[in-house]
C-alpha cells in the first residue's frame, strides 16, 4: 500500500467508509512485448500492419518487380489481428 492508498483508507475509515483491501491495490500494468512492438505498428482505425517478409537477404534471384511489390507494409490478418494487439497494448 502506497502513500496516497494510506491517506485514502485513513479518510474513509474516519468518515465510515466501508473499503476492501482489494479497492486499495492498483491494477498491474500490461508489458509490451518488445520482439513485436519493433516490428508491428498499428493504424489509426485500430488495424494491426506489419512489413512485407522476403526482402532481406538473396536478392539477387528475386525479379525486379517481386522486390518491387515486397516494398512497404501491409495488414496483418484478421486472424492474427486480437493476439498481436495484446503483445502491443499501448501502441
Amino acid at each position: 500500500v502506497n502513500v496516497s492508498s494510506q491517506h485514502l483508507y485513513k479518510l474513509c475509515v474516519s468518515n465510515g467508509f466501508i473499503l476492501s483491501p482489494r479497492s486499495l491495490t492498483n491494477m498491474p500494468k500490461l508489458k509490451t512485448h518488445r520482439g513485436a512492438a519493433k516490428r508491428f505498428d498499428t493504424t489509426g482505425t485500430g488495424k494491426v500492419r506489419r512489413s512485407k517478409s522476403l526482402k532481406q537477404h538473396i536478392l539477387t534471384s528475386k525479379t525486379t518487380k517481386r522486390k518491387r511489390h515486397l516494398r512497404g507494409t501491409t495488414i496483418v490478418d484478421d486472424v492474427d489481428a486480437p493476439r498481436l494487439k495484446r503483445m502491443i497494448p499501448y501502441k
